[in-house]
């Protein structure tokens, strides 16, 4: 629940839960005899909750005993998400771990918890160091939380080892963001692009904790692509240099008369290679037509080490010339016909990521002397790394969007910090996903096997990869949509749905379930995942 109790928001949350094939069970924390009517009924009752530790994961502990007491419900595959004032307590729950609070425990079961929006200026529990825990996914909007708290926690998060993934929405997100009914303008306002978003990452969290779905990402066969695909070298040039770049796009799809959207892919160090063209054709499969830049160009020697060093430093110390390659191979796809210039992304990996930061920085007018495209509406950054820095924010100017992701392990918190704050002083539209706290760089590159420096991580590759993914359709706006809030009242009868009645910490509770009974039986049991309320009650 949120901090208003246990209520329909809650319940409706369930029946999603449950139209992914779980048990879904919407927690009763503040009882059935608080008083949930008015916003001082919610503040005294989360504020009880929130400044007693123990009554809170007491409640919170006894909604999963009562869970476990139904034989169709895997044991070994629970989870939670929190909203609001249950936000706070995913992250609680986090801290604390199975057995790190005192005279309370948490099922080994518990593999991991959500929040949305809950809040950190009013504190957490301290992380205990010697228990398991579970897995945290927390979504935050950018007036929701500072960059000094989310910088807080994630340094606590890293120092007991928690694995996590922060999604940061910003610079207008506020909170309640999920609310469907949320519209106090700059303090609770309903997001639907946002909500969008974190559902679906949220969606694939479970996936990836009840190992349901989620698979390393496959690498394309470059010398097998099927006929549909037409894939080509583009000779050009950009800054007055001589470029090879690779084009691959499907021609039933993109014509003069119907245009697609365009994805460019900017390198990573080592130049444009093998790997810039199988990322290319995995866009090409999303429809689009992708064309993976050559920005050293032709003659710049790209075998060892050494040249990777070189050519990327010239680049990195050279903003001038760094961008202007980026302009010129914008130019050159622009010259196809079967491109839509009104549709425009790109993506960056490594040296191209942080390519991709510097230009959400200067946006499309923002350099001297050079221009993007006004049809570039958005910009993905993998493992970019800050530490070097970065463009200085241009204010007078239209900006794209900018996705980045980013390994706990490869960028500092602080650098993330000060990048968000860069961002939001020109009200940039950004959503910034941590990994961590192991994740180095070169996350999604198939052969990254340096311990400790650079090292492929399928799992945040598929994560990172899907988020891009939806990143364009809603930049494209193809495919995204409000998410529906469930009608209570018109439920399909396969679903059961119940009231629960049980007791926790001593208090008499009333939950919700619902669930398939065709899917979830005691021979095929269904995981499980916990909704913890908001301040105003479970409703």
């Amino acid at each position: 629940q949120d901090w208003n109790g246990m209520n329909e928001y809650e319940m409706a949350r369930s029946c999603m839960l449950a139209d992914e094939g779980y048990v879904a069970f919407a927690a009763d924390i503040y009882g059935v005899s608080t008083p949930k009517v008015s916003m001082q009924d919610w503040i005294a009752a989360s504020s009880s909750h929130s400044s007693n530790a123990t009554k809170y994961m007491g409640k919170i502990s006894g909604a999963f005993t009562k869970l476990l007491t139904y034989d169709f419900v895997d044991a070994t595959k629970l989870a939670a998400v929190g909203y609001c004032f249950g936000g706070t307590g995913m992250v609680n729950l986090a801290m604390v771990g199975h057995k790190g609070f005192p005279g309370i425990e948490f099922p080994q079961g518990l593999l991991g918890v959500a929040s949305f929006h809950g809040g950190l200026a009013s504190g957490y529990a301290a992380p205990a160091s010697s228990t398991t825990r579970p897995k945290l996914l927390l979504h935050s909007g950018g007036k929701d939380d500072s960059n000094e708290n989310i910088a807080k926690l994630t340094d606590a998060l890293e120092n007991v080892s928690a694995v996590y993934e922060i999604s940061r929405y910003g610079p207008s997100v506020v909170h309640s963001f999920t609310e469907w009914d949320a519209n106090s303008v700059g303090k609770a306002m309903y997001d639907p692009w946002v909500d969008d978003s974190s559902w679906k990452s949220t969606v694939h969290f479970f996936l990836e904790l009840f190992k349901a779905g989620v698979k390393p990402v496959a690498k394309p066969n470059l010398t097998a692509m099927p006929a549909e695909y037409t894939k080509e070298d583009v000779s050009y040039v950009a800054d007055g240099v001589d470029c090879l770049g690779y084009m691959v796009y499907k021609p039933s799809m993109c014509t003069s008369t119907k245009k697609c959207p365009a994805v460019m892919v900017i390198q990573d160090w080592n130049g444009m290679n093998e790997y810039e063209m199988a990322r290319s054709c995995m866009l090409a499969d999303e429809g689009y037509v992708a064309f993976a830049a050559d920005i050293y160009g032709v003659s710049t020697p790209k075998v060892s080490m050494q040249d990777w060093i070189a050519a990327s430093s010239s680049h990195s110390s050279n903003a001038t010339k760094y961008m202007g390659k980026i302009s010129g191979a914008f130019t050159k796809l622009l010259t196809y016909d079967f491109v839509d210039a009104t549709k425009l992304a790109a993506v960056g990996y490594c040296f191209g990521g942080t390519g991709m930061v510097n230009l959400a920085m200067v946006g499309h007018k923002g350099f001297p002397g050079i221009e993007f495209p006004q049809g570039l509406l958005g910009v993905a950054s993998f493992h970019g790394g800050l530490a070097s820095g970065y463009a200085a924010p241009a204010s007078s100017t239209t900006r794209p969007k900018l996705l980045l992701h980013s390994g706990g392990k490869d960028d500092s918190n602080e650098n993330i910090a000060k990048l968000t704050d860069a961002l939001e002083n020109v009200s940039a539209v950004y959503e910034i996903s941590r990994y961590g706290p192991s994740v180095v760089h070169s996350f999604t590159e198939w052969d990254a096997n340096s311990v400790g420096k650079a090292m492929y991580d399928p799992w945040v590759d598929d994560s990172s990869w899907k988020s891009t993914v939806h990143f364009f359709l809603e930049l494209f706006k193809a495919g995204v949509k409000p998410v529906a809030k469930p009608n209570l009242t018109a439920m399909p009868a396969e679903y059961t749905k119940e009231d629960v009645s049980y007791v926790a910490d001593g208090v008499d509770c009333l939950g919700y379930m619902v669930y398939k009974p065709s899917m979830c039986t005691s021979t095929k049991k269904c995981p499980a995942v916990m909704v913890i309320q908001d301040w105003n009650g479970m409703n």
